[in-house]
């Protein structure tokens, strides 16, 4: 999977993400930020998040957040994306399990 894109749709899921409302692929692309001509890839890894453990595949309906697994998405966001424990907590307010995850 193409990191940099997938820190980018994550990204942009975090963003908008709704409590039970799927994004499909099409609404997550399009306000994505990635070069308009990596498109065919981008939708290669919107395939592909379906298969991690923090994202619920809703199917046609598209793709969302599983909230009681922020855990392992905070912990991916801070070793893949380089995200820092700042922008974690302000991102994924939510989340109460900071004392678990390895942020150094």
């Amino acid at each position: 999977m193409q990191t940099d894109l997938a820190c980018a749709l994550l990204e942009a899921l975090v963003a908008t993400h709704q409590y039970g409302q799927p994004m499909t692929q099409d609404e997550l692309l399009r306000i994505a930020s990635y070069e308009s001509h990596r498109g065919g890839e981008a939708k290669q890894v919107f395939a592909a998040l379906r298969d991690l453990p923090f994202i619920t595949d809703q199917g046609q309906r598209g793709i969302m957040l599983d909230h009681s697994a922020f855990g392992q998405l905070a912990q991916y966001l801070a070793d893949t994306c380089g995200w820092s424990e700042f922008e974690l907590r302000i991102r994924l307010k939510h989340f109460e399990g900071w004392e678990d995850l390895d942020l150094e």
